[in-house]
C-alpha cells in the first residue's frame, strides 16, 4: 500500500516538472523582454537570419486610433533628409532594423475619427557600428614642457575612426584633456590627435581611445614634465635708491639728498612650481646703500639696508632668451651706524644710532640671456615703508641692473 502511494506521489511530482519549466521559461522571457525594452534594441529571427532591431518609442496616449510614424535618413554627402518609412501603428513604439547612419523620426496622433493631428518635433538618433579599439603605442611617451615643439600625439593601434574619442586623464587629479583628431591613417591603425598641452599639469596621464559604443582601450604612463624640476637663480646687482616723501634725509642739516646712488645687492630665486603657462617661486633680495653728507662743521654717515622676501611669477616671453618676472612681498629697511663726526682738533663723534621698519615690496624684472645660462637682469622695485613718524621716506624706488646665472 505504501508503495502504491509512493508511486502516485512520484507521478504527481513528474507532472509538476513541465509546469515549473514553463513558468521558469516565462520568467526568463519576461526578464529578457525587460532588458530589451531598457536597451531599446534586441535580436530577432527573420527569413534572412538574425537581425538587430531598434525600438523607437514615444509617449503613450489613451482614447486614440493610433499614430502615423515617419522615419527619415540623412544623406552623408548632401546632408539632406529623405523619407524611408511611413506606417500607422497602434502602439507607442515602432521596431526598425537600420544600417549605420543618421536618422530622425516623428509621429502624428490619429484620433478616433481617423483625423491626423499636428506632427511632433523630430527626434534625431544615430546608429553606429561598434568597434573595439586597441592602443599599441603613443608617441611621444614623455612630453617635456621645456622643449615642446607641437601639441599632438601619434597613436598606433586598431579600429580608429573619425567618431573615436581620445582622452588624456591625469592619474592624480582626474582632470581630463579631450583630443581633436587631425588625421586617421592606414585603415584606422594610426591617428594623429591634437591636445591643448598648455592646460596640462606635470604628472602621469592615461590615454583612452573610446568608441561611440563605449568600447575603449587605454595606454598608461604618459608623462608631462619639465626637464629640470627646480630652477635656481643667483644675481649680483647695482641698485639705485630714490627716496620720495623724505622729510629727514633730505634736510640740509642731515644728508641733504633724496637719492642713494652708491648701492649694491644680491638676489636668490628658487622656482619649485613649474607650469606650461608660467613658473612660481620665491626670491630673497638684500641690498646696502651708503649715505654721506660733509659740511664745514661735521660729516654725517649712515648705511641703509634692505632685506625682502617675495613671491615670484615667471613667464618665458622668448624661451631660453627672455623671461619676465613679477614679484610681491614684505621686507625690512634699516638705517644703521648713523654717526656725526665733528671737524675738530680732536676727533669727536656721536654714538652710532640705528632704527628700522617693515616694508611692502612689489616689482618686475626682465632676464635677458646672453650666453647659455648667463643673463642680464633689469629690475624695478617699489618699496613702501610701513612705519609712523618722519624718520623714513614714504616711498622708495629701486631701479637695478645686474648679472646672474641660472643653475
Amino acid at each position: 500500500m505504501e508503495n502504491k502511494y509512493g508511486l502516485f506521489a512520484g507521478i504527481f511530482l513528474l507532472c509538476l516538472i513541465p509546469l515549473f519549466a514553463q513558468q521558469t521559461a516565462d520568467s526568463t522571457q519576461d526578464v529578457k523582454q525587460a532588458r530589451n525594452e531598457k536597451k531599446k534594441y534586441f535580436l530577432q529571427e527573420t527569413d534572412k537570419g538574425v537581425a538587430l532591431v531598434q525600438r523607437l518609442s514615444w509617449e503613450q496616449l489613451d482614447d486614440i486610433f493610433g499614430f502615423e510614424f515617419d522615419l527619415e535618413q540623412q544623406d552623408k554627402k548632401t546632408k539632406t533628409w529623405r523619407l524611408i518609412d511611413r506606417r500607422t501603428v497602434k502602439t507607442n513604439y515602432a521596431d526598425v532594423s537600420l544600417p549605420p547612419g543618421d536618422y530622425r523620426f516623428r509621429v502624428r496622433v490619429i484620433n478616433l475619427l481617423g483625423q491626423k493631428e499636428d506632427a511632433s518635433p523630430y527626434r534625431n538618433f544615430a546608429i553606429r557600428i561598434a568597434y573595439q579599439p586597441e592602443v599599441a603605442t603613443v608617441s611621444p611617451q614623455v612630453i617635456n614642457f621645456d622643449e615642446m615643439k607641437d601639441q599632438t600625439l601619434t597613436i598606433t593601434g586598431k579600429n580608429f575612426h573619425e567618431e573615436t574619442s581620445f582622452i588624456l586623464t591625469n592619474n592624480f587629479s582626474g582632470s581630463v584633456l579631450h583630443g581633436t583628431i587631425l588625421e586617421i591613417k592606414d585603415n584606422g591603425t594610426q591617428a594623429i590627435v591634437a591636445f591643448e598641452f598648455m592646460k596640462a599639469n606635470p604628472g602621469t596621464y592615461t590615454l583612452a581611445a573610446v568608441d561611440p559604443s563605449d568600447l575603449s582601450a587605454e595606454h598608461d604612463d604618459i608623462a608631462f614634465r619639465f626637464q629640470k624640476p627646480l630652477d635656481i637663480f643667483i644675481s649680483a646687482d647695482y641698485v639705485f635708491n630714490g627716496f620720495i616723501g623724505n622729510q629727514v634725509l633730505a634736510e640740509e642739516a642731515y644728508f641733504n639728498t633724496s637719492i642713494a646712488p652708491l648701492a649694491g645687492g644680491v638676489r636668490l630665486t628658487v622656482v619649485p612650481i613649474k607650469r606650461f603657462y608660467g613658473n612660481f617661486g620665491f626670491n630673497f633680495t638684500g641690498s646696502v646703500a651708503s649715505l654721506k653728507n660733509k659740511t664745514d662743521g661735521y660729516t654725517l654717515k649712515a648705511g641703509v639696508l634692505f632685506a625682502q622676501l617675495n613671491a615670484a611669477y615667471f613667464y618665458p616671453i622668448i624661451k631660453h632668451r627672455l623671461v619676465f618676472d613679477a614679484h610681491v612681498g614684505f621686507g625690512t629697511m634699516f638705517l644703521v651706524n648713523t654717526q656725526f663726526i665733528y671737524n675738530a682738533a680732536e676727533k669727536i663723534t656721536s654714538p652710532k644710532a640705528w632704527y628700522w621698519g617693515v616694508t611692502f615690496n612689489v616689482g618686475t624684472a626682465l632676464y635677458v640671456y646672453v650666453y647659455k645660462r648667463l643673463y642680464i637682469e633689469v629690475n624695478l622695485d617699489h618699496i613702501v615703508p610701513i612705519r609712523t613718524g618722519d624718520g623714513f621716506p614714504k616711498y622708495i624706488i629701486q631701479p637695478q641692473l645686474g648679472i646672474g646665472w641660472e643653475f
